[in-house]
């Protein structure tokens, strides 16, 4: 009776050490948002590295502008803007799971479950400069992504997302 109440009192012990230990250090190469997203949302993902630049800072200032003035869509689910130190050990999932090799701009769209679609703009840097030319471009790119998006016949529009 004794050794079976040790075994369980150590499979609980083991059992219990194991979810701690996985909690902290998770297993699943897929990142944060894309697991615990419980609707669908699109982010605009600025990655960034440990030395910024003027220029740099810039681009993650035109982002965001673009992505408020996006947010505002009746027609869209959510849009968040999120920034990401992609040479930060806490963002190896995203380094692993986009293949970053620098700073990017990444466009995302997810379900419930999962991402769904993406979209690097891994043209910024020619217009990264430019002001306009930059904010064109990543309209133009949102256009196109939300269109194949669309194309797919996923739920978009039946979004109102209880703006105002």
């Amino acid at each position: 009776m004794k050794k079976i109440l040790k075994w369980l009192l150590l499979s609980y012990l083991t059992v219990t050490a194991f979810v701690i230990i996985s909690q902290e250090f998770p297993v699943s190469n897929k990142c944060d948002y894309l697991i615990w997203s419980q609707t669908p949302k699109i982010s605009v993902m600025y990655f960034f590295g440990t030395k910024r630049c003027s220029m740099c800072k810039n681009m993650e200032m035109w982002a965001n502008e673009i992505t408020q003035n996006i947010s505002h869509s009746k027609t869209l689910p959510p849009i968040e803007f999120r920034t990401i130190p992609w040479q930060d050990k806490k963002s190896k999932s995203y380094v692993d799971h986009y293949k970053l090799l620098g700073n990017a701009l990444i466009i995302s769209y997810a379900d419930e479950r999962r991402e769904v679609a993406r979209k690097d703009l891994i043209d910024i840097w020619p217009v990264a400069h430019d002001e306009k030319r930059y904010k064109k471009y990543v309209m133009v790119e949102f256009q196109k992504f939300i269109t194949q998006i669309t194309s797919k016949n996923l739920p978009l529009s039946s979004f109102d997302g209880g703006r105002k």
